[in-house]
């Protein structure tokens, strides 16, 4: 095997200390007429993108309030996005499987991660989903 990992990092969200971003109102309104729901499901997307605008998630009940704005947040239940302060990191050919797809946070360029193919990293004749907790368990 030719290709090996120098590295492997995990990125999670964490709801209880961490505010979470969501498309804009007017971005879902759109993809609602154009019949074209946002998902990260392993295909390509970079050639129908457009820059998507997002903001912060905020849940009005007081033990949101105090949530931090994070450098890299989770958007919705699908994608991670990476603020600008970091995004340099992963501009520079960081994977062929990897597409960074921009969305505009109030003017600020945050990118969203579309992992491509992972379908195909991943044998469904011998994996059991485990979707109380996400993880996957080999059989």
């Amino acid at each position: 095997m030719t290709n090996k990992f120098n590295k492997v990092y995990s990125v999670s969200v964490e709801p209880d200390e961490f505010l979470s971003l969501n498309g804009t109102g007017f971005e879902q309104t759109i993809q609602l007429t154009e019949g074209q729901l946002l998902m990260f499901d392993g295909m390509s997307m970079r050639d129908n993108w457009r820059t998507l605008g997002v903001d912060w998630l905020i849940e009005p009940s007081t033990a949101h309030q105090n949530l931090q704005k994070p450098d890299i947040a989770g958007l919705g239940v699908s994608t991670i996005v990476v603020s600008p302060k970091y995004s340099p990191l992963f501009l520079n050919d960081f994977s062929n499987n990897v597409e960074l797809l921009e969305c505009n946070l109030k003017g600020e360029k945050w990118f969203a991660f579309n992992v491509v193919g992972f379908d195909k990293a991943l044998s469904e004749e011998h994996s059991i989903r485990n979707i109380k907790n996400g993880t996957t368990v080999s059989a």
